[in-house]
């Protein structure tokens, strides 16, 4: 390959001379094999399977979980530094797979499963993730919390935090709030309340060029600068979030120093009472993924469990569950299923009835894009479940359940928006049915007159 720098380019795409020079001042980078691989090598592909749809959690229904997507895609490997991550083929249509659809795994580049690992997430703790669309990475750090403590999932632009939201649903997670604020109110509202912060920062983006080349036209000494400016008062927000005791990640898909080690250094001048644990870089080079930086910050003190006080007002439940609600508890879900909501705390705000996480107020004081788990809604004499309820729920918590074959007809045909005809356990049934791919839950449908109408929702029919 001609390593004269005007030569350098991905998929067409010349990269700037600058970056090419900055690239070569890094210590240690071995420069010519660094090019090699953004500008000659594929992008890396991965999934990470999500253990809160497997059958009830555990270890072991994970590996069945593992086991039925390995051979849906068989070449999956492991990643070295996610527990449930896997790298896929290029060839692999993961993104178009019922599976997906119900939330079995999540599409994500196996670098950026790193920083969530690094946090170390322990199930019942307090998480914040800053930046969090478009979810990989939110998902990831609720897939360890296992549905106990508070994930709250931020996002400055509602765009993208709406993306983030359906993701959140996709993947049945029941004790996250999706907020869509700015992170200086987001430390306003919750001070020292997180045991753990994820700030994945906005950045330049240079370790994605290789997966999007449009990023190198973005690219620029003025754009590097402007981020590490940004990313310095979202680490100060982080900071005021975050425990005495407890922790920061701080991370990019970047290389530069200034984003990089540059802010670290500077955060720790700021702020003494903080010490750096771990920083790694992720080469394209060196490992088999994009290229990411992440770095573990340990605030001083002892962690106390529970949570500080939220400022700002904190209003109570807006009211008792709706009758039709409990009834349809009591007559679509098991004894298992309602021992299941029994640990949220359950509210209803107009026609809508939702299961908030019980450690976390309901408000209107920060905007609430997603109010933790929405269960349904009430119309009349009669209470509608949502797809949120569905994709959260097992075959286990329901009284009627239809499991369908990944590859049958009557999937394809559900998820485009179809009605089935009712098999014969259902036929005499009047009320909803939970439909299940390979075991993994993947909408409600209303069971009538030996049909199941469906329920499926029309933005997301393909």
């Amino acid at each position: 390959m001609n390593t004269t720098v005007s030569t350098f380019n991905v998929c067409g795409v010349l990269l700037p001379d600058a970056y090419v020079e900055r690239m070569r001042r890094l210590p240690g980078i071995e420069a010519d094999a660094f090019f090699h691989a953004v500008c000659e090598g594929s992008p890396v592909k991965g999934l990470r399977v999500n253990p809160l749809k497997a059958v009830s959690g555990g270890a072991e229904e994970t590996k069945s979980l593992t086991a039925l997507l390995q051979k849906t895609f068989p070449d999956m490997t492991p990643v070295a530094w996610e527990k449930n991550g896997y790298y896929i083929s290029e060839e692999d249509k993961a993104g178009a797979h019922p599976l997906h659809a119900a939330g079995a795994y999540y599409v994500q580049e196996p670098s950026a499963m790193y920083p969530v690992t690094l946090l170390n997430v322990k199930p019942g703790e307090h998480v914040l993730d800053l930046c969090a669309a478009p979810g990989g990475k939110s998902t990831q750090i609720a897939s360890y919390l296992n549905g106990e403590g508070v994930l709250v999932s931020n996002e400055i632009i509602p765009g993208r935090a709406k993306v983030l939201s359906e993701n959140i649903e996709r993947m049945g997670i029941a004790n996250a709030v999706v907020t869509n604020e700015t992170p200086e109110r987001i430390a306003a509202f919750f001070p020292a309340y997180f045991d753990a912060v994820l700030v994945d920062a906005p950045c330049s983006g240079e370790g994605m060029f290789r997966k999007n080349p449009e990023a190198v036209k973005e690219w620029s000494e003025e754009n590097v600068t402007m981020c590490a400016v940004r990313a310095a008062s979202i680490l100060e927000a982080a900071d005021a979030c975050v425990k005495p005791g407890g922790r920061i990640v701080f991370s990019t898909c970047t290389f530069s120093e200034e984003e990089n080690e540059k802010q670290v250094e500077a955060f720790l001048a700021r702020h003494p009472e903080y010490r750096l644990e771990r920083k790694e870089r992720i080469y394209p080079h060196m490992e088999q993924g994009e290229g990411h930086f992440a770095a573990l910050l340990i605030k001083d003190g002892v962690l106390v469990k529970g949570a500080q006080a939220m400022r700002g007002v904190v209003k109570p439940p807006k009211g008792a569950p709706d009758v039709a609600f409990t009834a349809f508890l009591n007559e679509a879900l098991t004894a298992e299923g309602r021992e299941r909501l029994s640990t949220f705390t359950v509210v209803r705000n107009k026609d809508q009835i939702y299961a908030y996480p019980k450690d976390f107020p309901v408000t209107d004081t920060i905007k609430v894009l997603r109010q933790g788990l929405h269960l349904g809604t009430v119309k009349k004499e009669r209470f509608d479940p949502a797809h949120a309820l569905a994709l959260f729920l097992s075959s286990r918590d329901v009284q009627y359940t239809l499991d369908l074959p990944a590859t049958s007809e009557d999937v394809r045909r559900y998820l485009h928006g179809e009605t089935l005809l009712a098999p014969e356990h259902l036929k005499d049934v009047k009320g909803y049915a939970l439909l299940t791919c390979e075991g993994v839950s993947i909408a409600f449908a209303r069971v009538a007159g030996g049909v199941l109408k469906n329920m499926y929702p029309k933005g997301l029919r393909r």
